[in-house]
């Protein structure tokens, strides 16, 4: 079907329909996230606060005459809603398929398994890593619409988590004699958000490894991170994930022809240097509960930014941001 299918020459009889632009109560979907801890409180409390996104409720600050920062920032709210609810049942859906994967006790007692269980877990721990980078990167947006003075490094419309991470340490380290509201609020978010990216003790490195295994599992496959399993003095099997890349498995195969002989660490050394230490629905949980907690920190001092900027003049910046990085395309259709 073509576009000009659907489009008559004479349209002065038909009408649009579109979701209501008047909104006076939350939406149904909100309620249930919240009532459900899909969502984060202070996330629900800030949907609350921008007045439902109800277009007749535009905030000084965001009304550009046009009617375009506003809606996008509803969009980007709900981009993050819906993520948070993608990852919330992925990790059940991860639980559920890794119950069914082969394990050689299953075959020894004749249970049954599901033969494609393991490319399952696999395509689901990949969406489940893609959701929860989606919800920093959105995150990461909305702080930039909200409290951060454009620069070369974050700008409405392009903004990454890591940018932002880099430029929320630069803009808390001014030395200016006058702090205005928007620095104090940023440093409040450098104290009490940025802080949990840096990650101590056994948590260390959390934020980069996670990266990793985005960036790896996106561009390459999951095969690039193959897992091992191992089991309890029970029998049950378990994954657990390397915790560097590349790790190639073949690299420790020592065959009697070779006459250069490898020397490898002993086995449990090996074990506790090469792989995170808990299994993969642990790790999944942890990751969800720890950006659950950064979200929900950073929306705590969002709440109080969209409040008290609601009668500041347009923020210029963050319009100028996003038309900057406006792209429009010249596709029309593939030729047959």
């Amino acid at each position: 079907m073509r576009l000009k299918d659907c489009i008559p020459e004479d349209m002065s009889n038909y009408g649009f329909i579109s979701a209501p632009v008047v909104i006076r109560k939350p939406d149904s979907d909100w309620v249930k996230l919240k009532d459900n801890k899909i969502i984060p409180e202070s996330f629900y409390r800030f949907y609350c606060n921008a007045d439902y996104f109800s277009l007749d409720k535009i905030p000084k600050f965001l009304n550009d005459g046009n009617k375009i920062l506003f809606p996008y920032l509803e969009y980007l709210t709900d981009g993050l809603a819906l993520h948070f609810r993608e990852a919330h049942e992925l990790i059940k859906e991860l639980k559920n398929i890794l119950k069914e994967e082969y394990t050689p006790l299953k075959k020894i007692k004749g249970e049954k398994w599901d033969v494609a269980a393991s490319l399952k877990s696999k395509r689901t721990f990949k969406y489940f890593i893609i959701a929860l980078s989606a919800l920093l990167d959105i995150f990461a947006e909305i702080v930039t619409l909200i409290l951060i003075e454009q620069n070369k490094k974050v700008t409405v419309g392009k903004t990454s988590i890591k940018s932002l991470l880099s430029s929320m340490k630069k803009q808390s380290n001014s030395e200016s004699q006058i702090i205005t509201l928007r620095e104090e609020l940023i440093k409040r978010f450098c104290d009490e958000v940025i802080v949990e990216f840096e990650g101590k003790d056994n948590e260390k490195d959390w934020f980069e490894l996670f990266s990793l295994y985005r960036n790896k599992i996106t561009h390459f496959s999951t095969n690039m991170y193959p897992r091992m399993s191992l089991h309890d003095k029970n029998g049950n099997f378990y994954d657990f994930l390397p915790n560097h890349w590349p790790y190639i498995t073949e690299s420790y195969i020592n065959f009697h022809f070779e006459n250069k002989k490898k020397t490898h660490e002993p086995i449990e050394q090996f074990f506790y240097e090469k792989f995170i230490h808990q299994d993969i629905v642990e790790y999944s949980e942890g990751l969800y509960k720890k950006i659950f907690r950064i979200i929900d920190k950073g929306f705590e001092i969002l709440c109080i930014a969209y409040l008290k900027f609601k009668d500041y003049d347009l923020f210029e910046d963050a319009l100028n941001g996003l038309n900057k990085n406006s792209k429009k395309f010249n596709f029309k259709y593939f030729n047959e």
